[in-house]
């Protein structure tokens, strides 16, 4: 399970009980799957470049921190690159 999930289970814990809502839940979940499947096929493009979501975590008041020096947030979401699968016979 990754961070993208999260939201998923947000729109059905708040909008289940309401059975008016049922449609409304099933068209948010429609649309946000819409977009986490052009999100991530925008990254396997390289649309987006892979230091986008970088950040730097280090702690520069402390001169002996341990703290990560990247974060790669593509990777607590879930998005990763495949790796290029080559295929006889198949125009690129």
């Amino acid at each position: 399970m990754n961070a993208v999930n999260i939201v998923y289970v947000v729109i059905i814990v708040v909008l289940l009980p309401f059975p008016a809502s049922h449609t409304v839940m099933s068209h948010l979940c429609q649309l946000y799957t819409a977009v986490i499947i052009l999100a991530k096929m925008f990254y396997q493009l390289h649309w987006i470049p892979d230091d986008f979501a970088q950040s730097n975590c280090t702690v520069c008041d402390e001169p002996n921190s341990h703290g990560l020096d990247l974060l790669n947030l593509f990777v607590i979401i879930g998005v990763h690159l495949t790796p290029v699968v080559k295929i006889p016979g198949y125009c690129y």
